[in-house]
């Protein structure tokens, strides 16, 4: 219904300011209780553990629906470098996704460095900000000099196969 409406089209539809002002603070406030809870608890049957899962599963799409209003809100002003950069990372986000679980699989897993469990959650969070940075530079530098990310063109290619 979004979408054939045009709201997600439309950066200045009046949806977006509600979104923005009520719509992230109380995700932020429910996602972060439960962070809380679940940092607090001690093994997945413990009641914290349970309340804090329940508390970030019900701010989710509250939280959601807030940054797609801060992101509308970005997108109504003049495009400048920054805003540049991360649409071209943005319009390859299948291989911004890989590059990414390539990374923390080789961080996290046993077959790589084996951090799983051995990072604070400053550190984790850290590694996840600069790995995101890096998979949205790499395919935002790989946009200036190609039309597609690497991964979105052959899932083109695989998609269109037939109908050549």
């Amino acid at each position: 219904a979004a979408v054939r409406s045009g709201v997600i089209a439309r950066a200045s539809a009046p949806i977006w300011k509600p979104a923005r002002r009520f719509a992230l603070p109380v995700g932020l406030l429910l996602s972060s209780a439960g962070g809380w809870l679940l940092v607090e608890g001690h093994g997945m049957t413990d009641p914290k553990m349970m309340l804090g899962l329940v508390l970030v599963t019900i701010g989710s799409p509250f939280s959601t629906f807030g940054y797609l209003g801060l992101i509308a809100k970005w997108a109504e002003a003049t495009p400048g470098p920054v805003t540049v950069f991360f649409a071209r990372g943005g319009t390859s986000s299948l291989t911004a996704y890989l590059i990414q679980g390539l990374i923390f699989s080789l961080l996290f897993s046993a077959y790589g460095f084996g951090y799983f469990a051995s990072l604070t959650a400053a550190q984790t969070i850290g590694v996840a900000f600069l790995v995101a940075l890096f998979s949205v530079a790499f395919v935002s530098f790989w946009r200036i000099g190609f039309q597609r990310g690497p991964m979105e063109a052959i899932l083109r290619r695989w998609t269109y196969l037939g109908a050549r």
